[in-house]
Formats: C-alpha cells, sequence, structure tokens
C-alpha cells in the first residue's frame, strides 16, 4: 500500500516569497506542473513547481520519484541542458530551482524571427549526446522543450519523463495494451507510442532520433511530417 503523502494547493502570484525566492510571473503550466520565473540574490532563475495536489494520493509517490530523476537530470555536466540547481518542497509539493533562459523556447523564437537551424540542430544532437552517454533518454524532445540562451545557443529542457536504457518503463495490462503512454504523440516513433512486447528495454536513443527529426521538419516546413496527432485517435 502507497504511502500517504500530504499536500496543499498553492497559487502564486507576483511578489510572492518561495523559500527566499520572489515570484516575478507564471512561465508556463502543463499537466502536473508550473514554471515561475523567480528572482534571487543572485539573479533570475526559473523554479519548477510539482501540482502534487492534481495527482491521485496513489500516485504521488511515482510522480515525486519522477520528479527525483528530472532532477538528477539537470544535474549532468552539459553546455548543451538546462541545469538544475537545488530542489524543496513548498506545503508538501516538491520544486526544482533552474537556470533561466531568457531567449525563450524554440517554437516560439522560430515563428518570430530567422535563426540558424545548423547551430540549432548541432546544438540539440550534443544535447542528446550528454543525456544517451549518461545512460538516459529525453522522450519528448519538441520544439517547446528547446530553450535559447546567450544568443542562438540552444538547450534541452523538461526531462519529466526521461527515461534509463536498458529500464522498461512501460507498464501493460493483462491483455498486453500499455496502461501509460509518455510523450508527445506528434513527436514519437512507434515503438514509443506501442513498444514490442518482446523487447526487454523500451527506452532506447533512437526514441529522441525519430523526435529530433520531426523537429527540425517542423522548423523547415512549419508543419509536423505526419500531423497534429493530438489524440490516440489521430493514430
Amino acid at each position: 500500500m502507497s504511502e500517504y503523502i500530504s499536500c496543499e494547493r498553492v497559487d502564486f502570484c507576483p511578489g510572492d516569497n518561495i523559500d527566499g525566492y520572489t515570484v516575478d510571473r507564471l512561465l508556463g503550466e502543463g499537466t502536473f506542473g508550473r514554471v515561475y520565473k523567480v528572482r534571487g540574490k543572485d539573479g533570475f532563475f526559473a523554479l519548477k513547481l510539482l501540482k502534487l495536489w492534481e495527482g491521485l494520493v496513489a500516485d504521488r509517490q511515482n510522480l515525486i520519484k519522477r520528479f527525483d530523476r528530472e532532477f538528477e537530470t539537470g544535474k549532468i555536466n552539459s553546455n548543451y541542458l538546462v541545469h538544475s540547481l537545488k530542489k524543496g518542497f513548498v506545503r508538501g509539493n516538491p520544486y526544482i530551482l533552474m537556470e533561466y533562459c531568457s531567449g525563450g523556447d524554440l517554437l516560439s523564437v522560430s515563428e518570430t524571427r530567422a535563426i540558424d537551424y545548423v547551430a540549432i540542430a548541432s546544438d540539440i544532437l550534443f544535447g542528446l549526446k550528454d543525456l544517451h552517454v549518461n545512460g538516459k533518454i529525453h522522450r519528448d524532445l519538441k520544439p517547446e522543450n528547446v530553450l535559447l540562451k546567450d544568443g542562438d545557443h540552444a538547450v534541452l529542457t523538461d526531462f519529466g519523463i526521461t527515461g534509463d536504457q536498458n529500464n522498461r518503463l512501460t507498464q501493460r495490462g493483462i491483455l498486453g495494451v500499455p496502461l501509460e503512454r509518455f510523450g508527445t504523440y506528434a513527436y514519437m516513433p512507434p515503438e514509443q507510442i506501442n513498444p514490442p512486447r518482446s523487447r526487454n528495454a523500451t527506452v532506447l536513443p533512437t526514441t529522441d532520433i525519430f523526435s529530433f527529426g520531426v523537429v527540425m521538419y517542423q522548423l523547415l516546413t512549419r508543419e509536423l511530417p505526419f500531423g497534429p496527432l493530438e489524440n490516440e485517435k489521430d493514430l
């Protein structure tokens, strides 16, 4: 039986304090996370808060483990990954303090000005290499998860569903149907959507290389190669 983990809903506004950091503004929000721009004594940072209160009580331990894995991935020594700086809890909800990238995400920037696609592609591939040589697979590579800093230098971010090579992360039900799929459909290779039942390792570097191809296709053509694929029916 899962250990009970208590937490409270938190809704931070500009000017609020989080462990000594002042909230500047909300940068973005997903199903289980919010990212704030915060100000500390050494400048601006990004603070990612896990909305643990949104998850089922039985799932909270797994969500925290996944969040810890995201923090550890951000500790990899690389010039092509957003760095994790510290972690903590606020009202029972974990947070990660990260470096702040002022250039914005790749999708937004590419829609407003010209960028050097060759340089961007190189940076993304170096980031993937640094993940892969450390046994990590991103599994959710897309333009929104590539940030720009120091001009057009690209770094990878959002390691929330990062997987370990040689670990089976896809759980199957009694009929062999995957119970949970991670990633964004439009960027996922077929084996990530429906991993072979006979394969022991469902997390391989080729997953990210497929997604990289989709990202570059989208940047160059302004279209996705197989369409938006917004839900399972679209597949």
